[in-house]
């Protein structure tokens, strides 16, 4: 399984669509940190602030208690949630949509587009 995040925006600024793919075999950190797979350089993102996962075919979303709260379709997010296609996705000042695909098997990383 792949999943797909596009970039659709920083709030209060617009920002080009940018698509930013990993395929997951396990687990997906995003954060501040600059070792994370997806690295944010908000101020408003944690070091650790989400991660995604990827187990027996699905994607889940899990905040990594950061301090201003991962957010699923508007909804502060308190424990795992399954991610669905065009699902958003709000961290911090950051807001991406989610595209998952199913029967991918690469491991080509992709990421681009860091502000």
């Amino acid at each position: 399984m792949r999943v797909i995040l596009y970039n659709g925006a920083i709030k209060g600024k617009i920002a080009a669509k940018v698509v930013i793919a990993k395929t997951l075999l396990s687990t997906c950190y995003i954060g501040r940190d600059p070792d994370s797979d997806l690295h944010c350089r908000e101020e408003s993102v944690s070091m650790r602030h989400a991660t995604i996962v990827i187990a027996e075919g699905k994607a889940v979303l899990s905040d990594s208690d950061s301090t201003n709260g991962t957010f699923l379709n508007g909804e502060r997010i308190t424990g795992p949630r399954e991610l669905k296609s065009d699902d958003v996705i709000e961290i911090g000042e950051r807001v991406f949509t989610a595209l998952l695909i199913e029967d991918a098997e690469s491991e080509e990383v992709i990421t681009s587009g860091e502000e």
